[in-house]
């Protein structure tokens, strides 16, 4: 019981603690999609300040706004990926247990939200912790499916499964559908099973997922034109392509972004090592270990390769690191029972640590709510704000008006914009920056 309890307060502090706290960065962009869309009433096709925002797929605004029950907050921001990081704990504890027994399950449910990568990102309104479940729920489902225990109608629920989290992290973030489909195709290739492509269950979910999207895409081309398809090639090339990112390529990288991924890892790959060892696996141990490997190793080459990567856009390859660590952990287990269990503890210990440290950072940060209030105060609630220059959305979000790109009769510039209208007010951003308010004298007066 005393174990139960003390996992209970495990989670809470790294999932909750901080949800309160500012938004911060692209927080306020998420909170501000998720609002218009509720206020639009068109949740498939993001919007911000009334105009198509097609960068991202629509999948976390509506989340938001589910979460919140069309109620969006700073919390209910959050919310998606305090879910996100509680299924992911789930789904390891459950994948590890089921083949390796209590005490490592135990072991994964701890290991997995032990990772510098979780600490900005849970609790968070950014989108990829959200996408790091869905694509942990599509590969573990593919497991099942390969493995087929249970006949045929086990394998294609099980495939179906997949598919839906496959069309889960597609809808979150483009990149969501890669990492699927790296990771299966190496992983069935080694094992000689490509032929499971096929199944009837794969081939359905797949026609699902693309039927689905088709339908999203006309949406979002009524919505957007030909300009929406323009924003689509030019996010996917500026990540892919080295002639067009805006930096030349990164070659030092090759070697730093690898380490910076292992580092983000820490504390919980320090167990790594353990699963190195040579061991007598069971086939459904080595079926899961080999997964895990792939699904690590073969998307860990392909960031490191591409130009455009930071090690947020790795993330959904961190539970591959914490299911091998619990491994590791277990075989270390066997040998000193003792001296394993305590180091678990002391290392979850730590890391709560690390996180109560970390949540007083996220509090220190910049609170817009009363410079929000200035502005509330100072622009008629009949105007439409302009925006000349801006990228402060959590500002934005705080504000809870109607905005627009553009001059109007009030605008919100950068103080070192040219304004031809009398500045009323002075403020800053979230980052510091100094911002200005800048008012139009009526039509006709001089």
């Amino acid at each position: 019981m005393k174990w139960h309890i003390g996992l209970i307060v495990f989670a809470a502090v790294l999932l909750l603690g901080g949800v309160t706290a500012p938004l911060y960065r692209n927080e306020g962009l998420r909170a501000r999609l998720a609002a218009e869309a509720v206020a639009v009433g068109d949740w498939w096709t993001p919007r911000l300040y009334g105009e198509p925002h097609l960068t991202k797929p629509p999948g976390m605004g509506a989340l938001i706004a589910l979460c919140g029950l069309g109620q969006v907050n700073a919390v209910t921001a959050r919310l998606p990926s305090i879910l996100a990081g509680l299924a992911l704990m789930a789904l390891g504890g459950w994948a590890i247990r089921s083949r390796f027994g209590d005490q490592a399950g135990w072991a994964a449910v701890v290991l997995m939200p032990c990772s510098v990568l979780w600490l900005d990102r849970v609790p968070s309104a950014e989108i990829d912790l959200v996408q790091t479940a869905w694509v942990t729920g599509s590969l573990l489902a593919l497991l099942h499916a390969v493995e087929g225990e249970g006949g045929e109608r086990h394998r294609t629920v099980a495939w179906l499964i997949a598919m839906g989290c496959v069309a889960g992290g597609l809808f979150t973030k483009w990149t969501g559908p890669a990492f699927f489909y790296f990771t299966a195709l190496v992983w069935l290739g080694w094992r000689r099973q490509l032929i499971r492509l096929l199944d009837a269950g794969h081939l359905l979910g797949l026609a699902g997922v693309a039927l689905v999207f088709l339908l999203w895409l006309w949406h979002a081309h009524q919505a957007a034109g030909n300009e929406f398809l323009v924003t689509l090639e030019r996010e996917a090339m500026m990540r892919l392509s080295p002639t067009r990112h805006p930096r030349p390529y990164p070659w030092g990288e090759l070697a730093t972004f690898p380490l910076s991924f292992v580092l983000g890892c820490l504390p919980a790959i320090l167990y790594l090592p353990g699963v190195l060892r040579g061991h007598p696996w069971t086939e459904r141990q080595r079926a899961l270990l080999s997964l895990a490997w792939v699904w690590l190793l073969v998307n860990l080459a392909f960031w490191t390769v591409v130009p455009g990567h930071r090690p947020r856009h790795i993330l959904p390859a961190q539970p591959a690191v914490a299911l091998l660590a619990a491994v590791g952990w277990w075989v270390w287990w066997n040998q000193r029972e003792t001296l394993a269990r305590r180091t678990l503890v002391a290392l979850a210990v730590v890391w709560l640590v690390v996180k109560i440290g970390f949540v007083g950072v996220m509090h220190q940060r910049r609170d817009m709510t009363e410079i929000a209030e200035q502005l509330r105060r100072e622009v008629p609630v009949s105007e439409t704000l302009g925006l000349v220059n801006l990228k402060d959305e959590g500002l934005l979000f705080l504000y809870g008006r109607a905005a627009t790109r553009g001059e109007r009769a009030y605008t919100l510039m950068p103080e070192t914009q040219p304004a031809s209208g009398e500045v009323v007010l002075h403020l800053h951003d979230s980052q510091g920056e100094p911002l200005k308010l800048v008012r139009q004298p009526p039509t006709g007066v001089n």
